[in-house]
């Protein structure tokens, strides 16, 4: 479900809503003061996501899973959601940081 919301193109037709607003939620969080540098605040928030893909279950190079990649080339944007239901927010050695 999350996948079918994020994906601009999907049918829905609300283009890139969704993601536009989970993105810039996050970007607006105060933990992550000073760590979205870089990004073209204004150009993000003019930007249609015409160009995201959202794939699911992405295999990296050690045989680990992502449940969902998000990428935005036109952004210079990659996200990466680990859907752990059930499960407390751990943040093991080697994993990726919990932003």
């Amino acid at each position: 479900m999350l996948a079918w919301l994020l994906d601009p193109d999907e049918t829905y037709q609300l283009g890139g809503f969704f993601l536009k607003k989970m993105l810039t939620r996050l970007i607006m969080r105060a933990e992550n003061e000073g760590k979205g540098e870089g990004i073209d605040f204004l150009s993000f928030l003019h930007s249609s996501f015409h160009d995201a893909e959202v794939v699911r279950e992405v295999k990296t190079h050690t045989n680990r899973l992502f449940d969902l990649l998000v990428h935005v080339p036109s952004q210079k944007l990659v996200l990466v959601i680990e859907n752990k239901l059930h499960a407390g927010e751990v943040n093991r050695t080697g994993s990726l940081p919990i932003i």
